[in-house]
């Protein structure tokens, strides 16, 4: 057997990490720009402690609060003029997916450039600012990955802006600031770190090392759905959430996604479904998909996650999920647009098991 694991993010977990370790902000550099978005910074009080890690460091600052849900090109770019103008030395990200992956972008671009419409094919340097990752959501574990997703809005697509120079040089997870998270968000991003898990297992891409982990986060996530379903979460469970969050990146990192990301890509770009809400809605579908053919795998998972039988998931998700508003239901003409953009996607040949058109039509029939 072959394998490799490339995880080079020097990652700190726990209550109170960015004080305990704030020189690392001076390793990388004396020009810093925050990249966030208008309520993740303060809303959450990451602030107080990446300010005061900064200033005892002695290090120029601004903030950059512009980002916006699924980032496009246009605000990427926004971002990136804003560190030229500032000369930043160094990037901290901090927010959900969104802010995290508008951050590599910016960190790109701040000191190469390329077209829109060559932006997702062109092969850049290694010259990149470094980044300091600082997730307040406990979904996309962008914290420690390279992949940053990005919308063109003239081709009305969702694009993987990858390059290994994106991994975070320090990300720092801090369950604290998870804690301020609406209900709604805690559910959408949680499940979409479950799915990170599950499609590494899935992926032709698995081996031995990434199942450990994933089925580790996946157990550890699935601890927190019982307060979750009641609406009571605790500081417990966001402890659980952030852990399973970062293992779950860690593994899609390896692996990439499957077509389950793929599916959920359409919903993003072209219904303005936030992403973690997207994969709540398909996962239901996508598991019974993926049980005809490993019936097994979908047992163990089962039981990882102390549920009786794929029908007891399939009900968890859906109550979690609730009622799926009017703008999110897809018509047939949608269904077969989203569907032939599917089937032409990288994801679809990174599943392990075969994918028919049909397939695909079923995980978007979510009503």
């Amino acid at each position: 057997m072959k394998m490799t694991f490339n995880m080079p993010v020097q990652v700190y977990y726990g209550k109170g990490c960015i004080l305990e370790h704030a020189d690392n902000f001076g390793k990388c550099g004396r020009r810093a720009i925050v990249i966030t978005d208008h309520i993740s910074f303060t809303a959450t009080g990451a602030d107080k402690d990446i300010i005061r890690a900064l200033e005892e460091q002695k290090i120029e600052y601004m903030i950059y609060d512009g980002v916006e849900s699924n980032p496009t090109i246009e605000n990427v770019r926004k971002g990136a003029e804003a560190s030229r103008a500032f000369h930043a030395d160094f990037v901290v990200s901090v927010g959900g997916g969104s802010s995290l992956d508008t951050a590599k972008a910016v960190a790109l671009l701040s000191r190469q450039d390329a077209p829109d419409e060559e932006l997702f094919r062109t092969a850049f340097t290694e010259d990149v600012l470094p980044i300091i990752a600082v997730p307040t959501t406990s979904g996309t574990g962008s914290e420690v990955t390279p992949y940053a997703m990005i919308i063109d809005s003239k081709r009305g697509t969702k694009n993987n802006l990858k390059q290994q120079t994106f991994f975070s040089k320090f990300a720092f997870v801090d369950p604290r600031y998870t804690m301020t998270m609406p209900r709604g968000v805690a559910v959408n991003t949680s499940i979409d770190a479950m799915t990170h898990a599950m499609e590494s297992i899935f992926a032709k891409t698995t081996n031995p090392l990434v199942q450990a982990i994933a089925y580790e986060s996946i157990g550890t996530m699935a601890k927190a759905f019982p307060n979750m379903l009641k609406n009571k979460l605790t500081a417990e469970d966001h402890e659980n959430m952030a852990l399973a969050s970062v293992m779950a990146g860690m593994v899609v990192s390896q692996t990439r996604t499957t077509i389950l990301h793929g599916a959920s890509y359409p919903l993003t770009s072209h219904k303005h479904i936030a992403h973690g809400r997207a994969m709540a809605l398909i996962i239901a579908n996508y598991m019974r998909f993926t049980a005809k053919y490993e019936p097994d795998v979908i047992d163990r998972l089962m039981r990882t996650m102390n549920m009786k039988d794929l029908d007891e998931f399939c009900r968890t998700m859906s109550t979690l999920v609730g009622d799926i508003k009017e703008e999110e239901r897809l018509t047939p003409e949608e269904i077969e647009k989203f569907t032939e953009e599917v089937m032409a996607s990288h994801n679809l040949t990174n599943t392990r098991v075969p994918v028919t058109r049909d397939d695909v039509v079923a995980i978007f029939h979510y009503e």
